[in-house]
Order: C-alpha cells, then sequence, then structure tokens
C-alpha cells in the first residue's frame, strides 16, 4: 500500500508538471517512502537468504561434529588460522554452539556475495558511467574461487563426512561453472536449429 500510494503520488507530480526535469524526479523518489521501502526490501531479501544459509550450515557442521575440539579442528583445517576459544565478547570460553555459529558464519561470509568485503578499488568502478554494479560480477568472483578453494580443502580433510561434502561442493561447481552452460547451450542449438559452426561464424 504505502508504494502503491507513493507511486501514485509521484505520477500525479509527472502529470501536473511539477517534476520537469530528471534531478526533480530523482530528488523526489529520493525523499518518499517508496526508496526507503524498496531499498529495505531488497536489502532484507538479500538478509533472509544468509540467514537461511547460516541455518542450514550450523545444521551440517552439527551433524558433523560433536564439540568444541572438532570445530578447533576444522577451523585449522579449513580457514588456515588457529581457533579462538575466548569469546572477545563475554571473555568467557565458547561454547559448542557459539564454535558453531561462529564457523557458519565464516563459510557465508566467503562464499555468498558480501558487499562489505567489496576491495576499494571496484567502489570506485562504481563511481563511473560504465561501472554499474560492478559489485556483483566481482564478488561471484571471490566467492567462486572460495567454494572451489574450501571444496578442495574440504576434500583433502581428515573428517570422512568433511570429504564427503567437499566432493559435493567442487562437483556443484564444476556443474554449474561448465556443464551447466553446456546443457543450456545446447539445449538452444537443438530448439533453433543453430549449429556450432553457425555460432562461431557469426561470433567472427
Amino acid at each position: 500500500n504505502v508504494v502503491v500510494s507513493e507511486l501514485k503520488d509521484i505520477l500525479q507530480d509527472v502529470k501536473a508538471g511539477n517534476l520537469k526535469t530528471l534531478a526533480k524526479f530523482s530528488d523526489r523518489v529520493d525523499n518518499t517512502k517508496l526508496a526507503d521501502v524498496a531499498t529495505r526490501l531488497y536489502a532484507g531479501g538479500d538478509n533472509v537468504w544468509k540467514w537461511y544459509g547460516h541455518e542450514y550450515v550450523k545444521s551440517q557442521m552439527r551433524s558433523m561434529y560433536r564439540n568444541v575440539d572438532d570445530i578447533a579442528k576444522w577451523t585449522k583445517e579449513i580457514t588456515g588460522r588457529k581457533f579462538d576459544r575466548v569469546n572477545t565478547f563475554t571473555g568467557k570460553v565458547k561454547t559448542f554452539d557459539e564454535a558453531i555459529d561462529e564457523a557458519a558464519a565464516w563459510q557465508i561470509r566467503n562464499t555468498y556475495p558480501t558487499y562489505s568485503k567489496v576491495p576499494e578499488v571496484i567502489k570506485n568502478l562504481r563511481k563511473l558511467p560504465f561501472g554499474n554494479f560492478v559489485s556483483f560480477p566481482a564478488e561471484m568472483i571471490r566467492t567462486t574461487h572460495n567454494v572451489v578453494s574450501i571444496g578442495l580443502k574440504e576434500a583433502t580433510s581428515s573428517n570422512a563426512q568433511l570429504r564427503q561434502q567437499g566432493y559435493r561442493r567442487l562437483l556443484g561447481a564444476f556443474v554449474t561453472l561448465g556443464g551447466a552452460e553446456k546443457g543450456v547451450s545446447t539445449l538452444a542449438q537443438n530448439l533453433t536449429g543453430t549449429t556450432v559452426e553457425q555460432i562461431e561464424a557469426y561470433k567472427r
């Protein structure tokens, strides 16, 4: 209702001739609840998937590990750093739930697009006319590298269940990166009657 009513007001302003320039129109949109709601919906949708992923990874890890020592070993094998057993906020020794929570958060931060991780050079590219939406491709490159890297480490783990997870992660990555593209390409060629030679000739 908020979005519809705001759009109605903006369109009435346009119709009445109150927004004669693009700058005025842009200011009008920015100063409405519409922009705020749209921003919150976009960010919220992004966060819902991260929350879901975080809970899913936690459930996976609970099925594989039994105590903080197991998580400490996972941290050393997968992240390459030593596990800090003390909670920096409380000053107390971390519980198993806290350790699982931290491990899952590390995985999500490194395998889901996280725009705060975008390098400064990419942030500066966004200011250029051709630089719109460069953050997403940059994050896809970072997360794809991390997915493959984590999968390789998991596949060589001392934990049998984690090795299976690593194989699944790598298989999923390679199918997505290679197999899916090939499948869609072949399907499109069959549906349109186009050959690879014709596509190559068109490219040339």
